[in-house]
């Protein structure tokens, strides 16, 4: 990472954790003067705005290397997609259905019904947590997230180990919830992280011919996630966190001996 890089991660982080403390102690905040409290909120969004563009801002150069790994690897990993991704398929189509049913046959009130909290836990909330979402930009950023990463992840390493997969992760991050969390969540972002961790550990084993899946592609995904995660209020990170680390775990035990060569 060059020093420029370096500036805009120092100022993301900067400005995300001013943002953090701000949603965390607010009472302390409401303490200091008005005028003060405003410049400084000010300052963090910028630092956040600023910092993310020099991360994701690249030098021709930097796009053609970019490129070129990316063209490489194409040739290299199309003959390792050998599965078609059913699961990812059903799986978009449950979501879409339990949306259809629930938010806009009744109303996005009835979502509290399905969702999963440490005061309000019944076993089947573990599964039909899973599957609801709160709104509309809810659903459709998760589905477009398990369309993208689920159909690579599918196709690599099979409809039966990427279901197990799948369903331990939210069933895991459901259960971390509960352990955990007050607040009632819903989403499939727990199972949808699962998928990343997992695929991340393939990335990182097989990086030799997987390097921009691994490089340009996951890694900076879930890094943003993370940030958007920790940074913006009423985003589950037991969830998104819990996933992200059973997917991972899940990987190494089923899919320890997947090498490409």
């Amino acid at each position: 990472m060059n020093k420029q890089k370096i500036i805009g991660l120092v100022m993301l982080i900067i400005g995300i954790v001013y943002m953090i403390c701000f949603f965390a102690f607010t009472n302390f905040f409401e303490q200091i003067n008005d005028t003060l409290c405003f410049i400084l909120t000010i300052i963090s969004v910028i630092c956040i705005i600023w910092g993310f563009g020099i991360l994701i801002f690249k030098t021709p150069e930097e796009h053609f290397k970019e490129q070129a790994i990316k063209n490489e690897e194409s040739v290299k990993i199309n003959k390792y997609y050998k599965y078609k991704p059913t699961i990812t398929y059903i799986l978009i189509g449950i979501n879409v259905l339990m949306f259809i049913l629930i938010n806009m046959t009744h109303g996005n009130e009835e979502v509290l019904k399905y969702a999963i909290s440490k005061d309000n836990f019944n076993f089947y909330k573990l599964f039909t947590s899973m599957f609801t979402h709160a709104d509309e930009t809810h659903l459709i950023f998760n589905m477009l997230a398990l369309y993208i990463c689920g159909s690579k992840l599918e196709s690599l390493i099979g409809n039966i180990k990427y279901a197990i997969v799948y369903m331990l992760s939210g069933l895991g991050a459901s259960i971390l919830i509960v352990l955990l969390s007050n607040n009632p969540c819903v989403g499939a972002s727990g199972a949808i992280f699962g998928l990343f961790g997992c695929y991340l550990l393939i990335a990182f084993k097989n990086r030799k011919i997987m390097k921009y899946t691994y490089k340009y592609d996951l890694l900076p995904t879930i890094v943003i996630n993370l940030i958007v995660t920790f940074a913006i209020p009423n985003i589950s990170i037991i969830a998104h966190v819990g996933g992200l680390t059973i997917g991972i775990v899940c990987s190494q035990i089923l899919c320890r001996k997947f090498v490409l060569e």
